[in-house]
């Protein structure tokens, strides 16, 4: 039985941590930019 499929595994879950750890980046920025932005409004009403 050959096992072709081997290198294949090794590249998807290099793109899902990539892509892992782009999402996470892209939500704390997101987070960042809600609290800032929450923050002036609250302080300028």
């Amino acid at each position: 039985m050959t096992r072709r499929s081997s290198p294949v595994i090794p590249a998807a879950s290099a793109i899902s941590i990539a892509s892992l750890t782009m999402a996470s980046s892209i939500l704390r920025r997101a987070v960042f930019w809600l609290l800032s932005s929450s923050a002036i409004a609250y302080a300028s009403s």
